[in-house]
């Protein structure tokens, strides 16, 4: 037995039935996964980051893009109202 097996002696001469029974067992509860599972749920969390990323930067523009068009509006909203004359029996503060 390895030395690194030491605390398995305790066990007794079924050592390896049980080192193998505990390996089955982890492998079962997903505990130990192939490579190949880990490197595509790397690739997956890759490819959800980058698509949140552009989903973020294109939500920015478009919160920019809707300020400025408030922007626009309200100054669009001024020049008509500095354009029209008051109406009679109103009479606006200045």
């Amino acid at each position: 037995m390895p030395e690194w097996l030491a605390p398995l002696a305790a066990v007794g001469e079924n050592w390896e039935r049980v080192l193998l029974g505990l390996a089955v067992a982890l492998i079962l509860t997903g505990r130990i996964v192939p490579k190949f599972r880990l490197d595509e749920a790397r690739i997956d969390r890759d490819n959800w980051r980058a698509a949140h990323e552009k989903e973020h930067e294109a939500r920015m523009e478009h919160e920019k893009n809707t300020s400025e068009l408030i922007r626009s509006l309200d100054l669009v909203k001024r020049a008509l109202d500095s354009m029209t004359p008051p109406k009679e029996g109103r009479h606006e503060a200045t």
